[in-house]
């Protein structure tokens, strides 16, 4: 006679980290850990668990039709060694809700389809890191729909690589409810060929009193286009270092 044997999902290793199968194909974990995706995932809203939750994609998608919600004491650490995506078509809210709490993009494709807030809301004492992957899709509606919103102070982004590029917003790449934030800046990054509903070139804007740190080399490959409220400078660090790196949205500036 057949004998059939349930045999458990391997492990998944690499980056120097061990994951664990996640199986569902409607929820994402309420426990942190280190968790791979075994197929696609659809889901409404996901309170990301307190600790740290590291989640890899493993090429597979997960649809969001609300926000991930990211509040202090809580991390969400994305891989996407062998490709994959987080897709959102919602009307409402942000897609990531980083409210106090850590987000870390180091792979994948973030698709965002959103109104009347952002793909990643930095709320205060919140923090984005982006190593890796590709920010794209829209976020139209409102007057602040963007890709990243500041809207607390002490908020912090931190590009180290990866691409936000094909964006169309009504906001634009950066939207700042706070100027008290800190953006940092190295490696292998690109911000250019975004625009707003308009179909203006726009990138990352600068309100004033907002200026990108480079807080280390910046490689021959990277792109960042700018807009500024008000024409001066716009970086701290070893910026005439990495001059060519920086583009002006406006034809009428260098």
């Amino acid at each position: 006679c057949a004998v059939t044997v349930n045999t458990p999902a391997p492990a998944h290793t690499h980056d120097g980290i061990t994951f664990a199968a996640w199986e569902s194909s409607n929820s994402l974990p309420t426990v942190e850990g280190n968790y791979y995706l075994t197929g696609n995932v659809s889901v409404d809203n996901w309170d990301v668990p307190e600790g740290t939750t590291r989640l890899c994609l493993n090429g597979n998608t997960i649809t969001a039709n609300k926000h991930f919600y990211i509040p202090s004491g809580h991390t969400l650490e994305i891989y996407a060694e062998e490709g994959g995506s987080i897709n959102a078509n919602y009307r409402v809210g942000s897609m990531f809700w980083v409210n106090g709490g850590r987000l870390v993009l180091n792979g994948g494709t973030i698709n965002g389809n959103v109104s009347t807030a952002g793909i990643v809301d930095i709320a205060a004492n919140a923090e984005f890191i982006m190593n890796g992957g590709k920010i794209t899709g829209t976020s139209t509606g409102r007057y602040d729909a963007s890709v990243i919103r500041f809207t607390g102070s002490n908020g912090t982004f931190t590009m180290t690589g990866g691409e936000i590029s094909g964006t169309t917003t009504r906001g634009g790449v950066t939207y700042f409810a706070s100027t008290d934030v800190t953006i940092n800046i190295s490696g292998s990054v690109i911000i250019d060929g975004n625009t707003l509903e308009s179909g203006k070139t726009q990138n990352l804007y600068l309100p004033s009193g907002v200026i990108v740190n480079i807080v280390g080399a910046l490689d021959s490959d990277a792109s960042i286009g700018v807009t500024m409220h008000t024409p001066g400078v716009f970086t701290s660090g070893n910026a005439a270092a990495c001059i060519d790196s920086f583009t002006s949205d406006d034809s009428n500036y260098k």
